[in-house]
């Protein structure tokens, strides 16, 4: 009696928790990869920002205004020396940035991404990160509100993607996403990436995906934009170098082929419980939404679109803070996106209801 008081009697042993599965893991070749074939721009810029900041507190006015004397007489010399030494220095120092900036690319993905890890333990996924700083997040897959998959081309021309999502929770703070949290898998080979897509959304639809594009005007409005600019590059260069501005005209094959690779790569699909849409051709993402988690539907059309009667559809939900605005398909057909619209906030209001009984 004294022991039961006590509670001194021996209790069930609590049940032991799940063990994790190792999902995905990254090695030091897979982050430089990943860096690489980023090709951050930002990243160079923000380095020769910090040392101009250092440069301009530690030299004086004077000795500044003397270095940038040099570099002007400097570039004067290089263009009184014919124009094919000019494009040259030129040609030179655009791919030494370029070079510079996938060097820092693929340091800072190695630094930020180190050691990482992808790991799921019941309902939770769980990633494991960094050389300086360690990090290890937790994320429950009925959180994930939108799934980017981002293919820019350097990336698709090695058949390699990245994988970012969105959460339901507390708004992101400033500068939070370079911390990398928002990001499920820096790089994973292109054919990977659905077989791993029931690991976020367990009851997604598998196999073939029937994507549907949008009207072919959309290429016709696309060549007339980049022809107007052309034609005004041209305005600009006539008066500048002559005839040789009309060189500028070439660029018309060059606008309609980019913009008939957009249109190709413009689309939706459709399924009982996932909406994606897909668009880009320099940089293609795909967004992946659960229909229940949607929260609007947006149709848009601004008067080119009345003009061509076409609009453009927006989904939206609980976090697009990382995944660029979330799901948005543009010149759709005005009947089409209003019957879209229709059917994915009937589906949105029945599975959300379905979600929540349970």
């Amino acid at each position: 009696i004294f022991a039961r008081k006590l509670n001194l009697t021996p209790s069930a042993a609590a049940p032991e928790p799940e063990p994790s599965e190792l999902l995905h893991g990254l090695s030091v070749r897979d982050l430089v990869v990943a860096g690489l074939t980023s090709n951050r721009m930002a990243t160079v810029l923000v380095f020769l920002g910090s040392i101009w900041w250092f440069v301009d507190q530690i030299i004086s006015e004077e000795e500044q205004e003397r270095a940038l004397r040099g570099v002007y007489s400097r570039v004067e010399n290089l263009m009184s020396q014919g124009t094919e030494t000019a494009l040259l220095a030129g040609f030179l120092l655009a791919a030494g940035i370029i070079v510079t900036s996938m060097l820092f690319s693929a340091i800072g993905s190695v630094v930020l991404f180190y050691g990482f890890r992808l790991t799921r333990r019941g309902d939770d996924l769980h990633r494991s990160y960094g050389l300086m700083t360690r990090r290890t997040s937790s994320l429950p897959r009925r959180r994930i509100q939108v799934l980017l998959i981002e293919e820019g081309l350097l990336r698709r021309l090695f058949g390699l993607a990245a994988l970012r999502a969105d959460t339901a929770g507390p708004r992101q703070q400033q500068g939070e996403a370079s911390t990398g949290r928002d990001v499920l898998l820096p790089i994973l080979p292109r054919p990977g990436v659905d077989p791993m897509l029931p690991v976020f959304f367990p009851n997604i639809e598998t196999g073939d995906v029937e994507w549907r594009q949008v009207s072919p005007l959309a290429v016709r409005r696309g060549t007339f934009k980049g022809s107007l600019v052309c034609l005004a590059l041209t305005g600009i260069a006539i008066p500048a170098y002559g005839l040789t501005g009309l060189l500028v005209l070439a660029l018309l094959p060059l606008i309609y082929l980019i913009n008939l690779m957009e249109y190709r790569n413009l689309g939706y699909a459709l399924g009982e419980d996932y909406f994606r849409t897909r668009r880009g051709w320099f940089n293609r993402s795909t967004h992946v939404v659960p229909i229940r988690n949607t929260q609007a539907v947006l149709v848009h059309r601004n008067p080119f679109d009345r003009r061509l009667g076409l609009a453009t559809l927006q989904v939206d939900t609980a976090g697009q803070a990382f995944t660029g605005g979330g799901p948005r398909i543009a010149n759709l057909p005005l009947g089409e996106a209003l019957a879209l619209a229709r059917v994915l906030s009937q589906r949105a209001t029945l599975k959300r209801y379905r979600w929540q009984s349970k």
